[in-house]
C-alpha cells in the first residue's frame, strides 16, 4: 500500500505511532520520494522525531479547559493572545526565555522580536471563527532570518476564563526538520541526475529524450511545424578511445556534447545515447531546407579540430535525419529510422547527414515482405513448373520442351515469372529456386525418357547460379533415372505437350 502510493505520488510525508518499552507512545515522520533507474526502485526516506509537536498539540485540546499550567512544560513556543485587541494574555517559558515577559503587549513581539509590523498570526486571523462555534485550527511555516531558525505555528481558537474567545498559537522549532528537506531535495536532484541524464556528458540520457520525443509530437501538430529527430554517430571516435585511452576518449565526449549544446537551441534536445552516439531533437522546422541549414552548422561546429592534453584530434559526425510529420510513428520508430539513416551517411562516405525516405523504406519494406512470402512459398511448394513443347514443323514432331516456372498463389491465382524473379534478383533465394527448377525438371525428364519420350528438356538458370565454384559438382550429383515407386513431383506438369500428342495421333 505505502510502496504504491509512493510510485504514485513520487513524493510523500507520512506520520507514524510506536511505543516504547515502557508503554508511552512516541511519534515520526517520514518524508519519502521514489525513482526509478534502471529498472530498479529507489527509496529515500528520512525519519524524524515528531513526538514533541504531537505533544504539542494535544496541549491544544487541554487548552481548551484552560490548564495552562501544562503549556508551562510544552517543549515550544506558546503564547494566548485576545482575537480583537491582539494583546498577549499568556506565555509560556519558551517565549519568556527568548524574548521576555511579553503579557499585555502586542502578539507579534511574542516570538518575533524586532518585526514591525502585525504577524503573519494577525494577519489571518479572519480565517478563525470568533464565536468559536466552527473553530479550525491553521498552520504556517515561519523562517526567522535573524538567527536562521524555522517554526511550525499552529493556531486555533479557544474559550478564556472570562468566556470570550481567544487565540492560541504554539511554535515549535523545525530547523532540523527543514535541513532535513534541504537534504531530502538534495538526494532527489541526485536521483534524478542519474535517472534522466547521462552521468559523463550531463546531457539527457534515452529516457528522458523519449519521454521529452513523445509530448513534442503534439506540440508539432497543433504549431503545423515540424521537428527533426536526428541520430548522430562520431566518425573516427574509436581510434581515439582505442589508441589513446578511455580518459582521453570521455574528455573529448564532453567536448563534443558542448558544441552540440553551443550550436542548437534551447528549444531543441540533446541525448547522449551510449558510446560516442547522440540523439538530437530539433523543434520548429518549417521546411527540410531549413533543418538542413542547422545541420550544416552542426556539422561545421563538429568537424573544428580538438585540443586534448597537448595534442590535435579531427573528428566528423555521420547523421541520419528523419522528419515529423512526413515519418509517422512512434518515437522508437523514428529513432530507429534515423539511425537507418545515420548508416547511409555513413556508405557515402561519412562527415555528412542523409534525410531517411519514407516512401523509399515503404518499398524497401514491401520488397523484404514479398521476398519472405516467395520464400515460404517454396518451402509450401507452391511453385509449380509447366513445360512448353520445341516442335519440329518440318517433321511434325516435338523435340524437347522448356521448363518454365510458376507460382500458384493461393489468393492471386497463377503468377508468371515477371511477377516475383526480379524481386529475389541477387538474392540467396535466387540460389535456392535454381536448384528447385533443375532438380524437378531433370527428374521430369527421367520421367519420360522411361516411358518411352525422347525429349531435350531446356532448363532456365540465372548466371549467378552458374557463377557459384560447386555448381557443376552439384549438378552431377542430381539423379538421372527415375524413381518408379516415387510419382512424378508435385507441381510437374506438361499439359501442352500431352495436348499437341493427343492432337497429331488424332
Amino acid at each position: 500500500m505505502f510502496l504504491r502510493k509512493l510510485r504514485e505520488k513520487g513524493r510523500i510525508t507520512i506520520e507514524d505511532c510506536g511505543h516504547h518499552r515502557n508503554g508511552k507512545p512516541y511519534y515520526v515522520e517520514i518524508n519519502a520520494h521514489y525513482a526509478r533507474n534502471e529498472g530498479q526502485d529507489s527509496i529515500v526516506a528520512i525519519y524524524r522525531d515528531i513526538s514533541e509537536r504531537k505533544q504539542s498539540e494535544l496541549a491544544l485540546h487541554e487548552a481548551n479547559q484552560r490548564f495552562t499550567a501544562v503549556l508551562d512544560g510544552i517543549d515550544a513556543a506558546v503564547y494566548v493572545a485576545d482575537m480583537d485587541t491582539y494583546e498577549v494574555l499568556y506565555v509560556n517559558p519558551k517565549i519568556r526565555n527568548r524574548v521576555g515577559d511579553v503579557v499585555g503587549k502586542k502578539c507579534w513581539q511574542a516570538i518575533r522580536q524586532g518585526q514591525s509590523g502585525p504577524c503573519e498570526f494577525c494577519t489571518n486571523g479572519k480565517l478563525l471563527d470568533r464565536k468559536g462555534e466552527t473553530a479550525r485550527t491553521y498552520t504556517w511555516d515561519y523562517h526567522d532570518t535573524a538567527n536562521n531558525q524555522w517554526f511550525h505555528c499552529t493556531d486555533r481558537a479557544i474559550p478564556w476564563d472570562d468566556g470570550r474567545y481567544v487565540r492560541l498559537e504554539v511554535a515549535t522549532d523545525i530547523t532540523d526538520r527543514m535541513r532535513d528537506e534541504k537534504a531530502l531535495k538534495k538526494a532527489h536532484q541526485q536521483l534524478e541526475l542519474l535517472a534522466y541524464y547521462d552521468p559523463l556528458t550531463k546531457l539527457a540520457n534515452r529516457r528522458l529524450f523519449i519521454d521529452h520525443l513523445s509530448r513534442s509530437f503534439a506540440r508539432a501538430d497543433r504549431k503545423k511545424t515540424k521537428l527533426a529527430v536526428c541520430y548522430l554517430d562520431l566518425d573516427g571516435f574509436k581510434e581515439v578511445n582505442d589508441s589513446l585511452g578511455h580518459e582521453l576518449g570521455d574528455k573529448l565526449l564532453k567536448q563534443v556534447s558542448e558544441r552540440l549544446l553551443n550550436t542548437l537551441r534551447g528549444e531543441d534536445l540533446v541525448a547522449r545515447w551510449g558510446g560516442d552516439e547522440f540523439a538530437l531533437l530539433i523543434n520548429g522546422q518549417h521546411d527540410e531546407q531549413t533543418c538542413a541549414t542547422t545541420l550544416d552548422r552542426l556539422s561545421s561546429a563538429l568537424a573544428v579540430p580538438y585540443e586534448l592534453d597537448g595534442c590535435v584530434f579531427h573528428v566528423t559526425a555521420s547523421i541520419g535525419v528523419t522528419v515529423y510529420p512526413q515519418d509517422q510513428g512512434d518515437p522508437d520508430t523514428l529513432l530507429r529510422h534515423a539511425d537507418q539513416a545515420m548508416y547511409l551517411a555513413k556508405q557515402r562516405g561519412r562527415n555528412q547527414y542523409y534525410f531517411f525516405d519514407p516512401v523509399q523504406d515503404r518499398r524497401v519494406h514491401a520488397r523484404r515482405e514479398y521476398i519472405s512470402r516467395i520464400a515460404e512459398a517454396i518451402e509450401k511448394e507452391e511453385l509449380q513448373l509447366f513445360y512448353q513443347p520445341k516442335v519440329d514443323m518440318v517433321r511434325g514432331r516435338i523435340f524437347g520442351a522448356e521448363a518454365l516456372v510458376r507460382w500458384q498463389h493461393p489468393e492471386q491465382g497463377l503468377l508468371p515469372p515477371n511477377m516475383f524473379l526480379p524481386l529475389i534478383e541477387g538474392h540467396r533465394l535466387q540460389y535456392a529456386l535454381d536448384w528447385w527448377v533443375l532438380r524437378t525438371a531433370i527428374r521430369q525428364a527421367a520421367l519420360w525418357h522411361a516411358d518411352g519420350l525422347d525429349l531435350v528438356v531446356g532448363i532456365n538458370v540465372s548466371p549467378s547460379t552458374i557463377q557459384y565454384p560447386d555448381f557443376t559438382s552439384q549438378l552431377m550429383q542430381l539423379p538421372k533415372s527415375p524413381d518408379r515407386g516415387i510419382s512424378a513431383p508435385e507441381g510437374c506438369q506438361y499439359p501442352l505437350i500431352s495436348a499437341w500428342l493427343n492432337c497429331r495421333q488424332r
